[in-house]
């Protein structure tokens, strides 16, 4: 059983006079994936007729709430080919709405959001002068592995550049106060001792010492070996003194010795 075309009335100059019937089929044509040309032939209107008809009336919109891809893409102020290729990375598939266009669910548009959410393009980010890895690790005077470790670690913001081929990447110098850098200078400071020292001075063993870092003891460390912690033996003695465990009290007399004895 063939199709019934709707009947097609003109007004005097031309236009079509586009009824319930005739928008009813329009879009039932439309939703079916059919392209403005083949409908137009259908329909015996011209392209520009369907054009016209599907702006006014809306119906080259997507089912509601979905969202076209392009709009997508204008919202973001990104291109369509960078939608897809996030919607790719994503395990997402757009959906087709006629010959061209394609659009997404809200969840779907959700997800793209958020991965295109730290990207920048280049000219705002030297603007805002967002820092490159190794400018970071200078900026914080260590390393670029420990500056890339400590970054994964506390989930620091990385901007993607747009339309940069590669993985460039960026970060915002406001938030690189959240990294815990230790304030020391590089290497061991001046009046320091190592806790290696500190275990030969007081006879208790390494493990011992970390020990007592944890618990309390006031230390520092250096700012590249950021494992290897260096104490005062004044301080470590006061210390020691005021610990209400005897038997980590008995630690101080040595210590005082060895202090008095240099």
């Amino acid at each position: 059983m063939t199709e019934r075309r709707p009947t097609i009335r003109r007004r005097p100059s031309g236009s079509v006079i586009w009824t319930p019937s005739l928008i009813s089929h329009l879009r039932h044509r439309l939703r079916r994936g059919y392209s403005a040309k083949s409908t137009a032939e259908y329909l015996g209107v011209g392209v520009a007729s369907i054009q016209q008809a599907t702006t006014l009336y809306g119906l080259g919109l997507p089912p509601d709430p979905c969202i076209f891809v392009a709009d997508l893409a204008h919202e973001l102020s990104i291109s369509s080919d960078t939608v897809y290729r996030t919607c790719g990375h994503l395990g997402i598939q757009p959906a087709p709405w006629g010959a061209v266009q394609r659009f997404l669910t809200p969840k779907q548009a959700r997800q793209v959001r958020e991965a295109c959410s730290n990207t920048i393009h280049p000219d705002e980010a030297r603007q805002r002068d967002f820092l490159t890895a190794r400018q970071c690790a200078d900026r914080l005077q260590i390393t670029l592995r420990m500056f890339l470790t400590r970054a994964q670690r506390y989930e620091l913001r990385r901007y993607r550049l747009l339309r940069t081929p590669g993985r460039t990447c960026r970060y915002d110098p406001a938030e690189l106060s959240r990294l815990p850098v230790p304030l020391a200078a590089r290497g061991k400071p001046q009046g320091f001792i190592s806790l290696e020292a500190l275990a030969d001075l007081t006879g208790a063993q390494p493990v011992t010492l970390r020990k007592w870092v944890r618990d309390g003891l006031p230390h520092t460390r250096d700012r590249v070996g950021f494992h290897a912690a260096y104490v005062r033996p004044e301080v470590a003695l006061s210390w020691l003194e005021a610990q209400r465990n005897p038997k980590r009290r008995r630690y101080a007399e040595p210590l005082a010795q060895a202090l008095k004895a240099s």
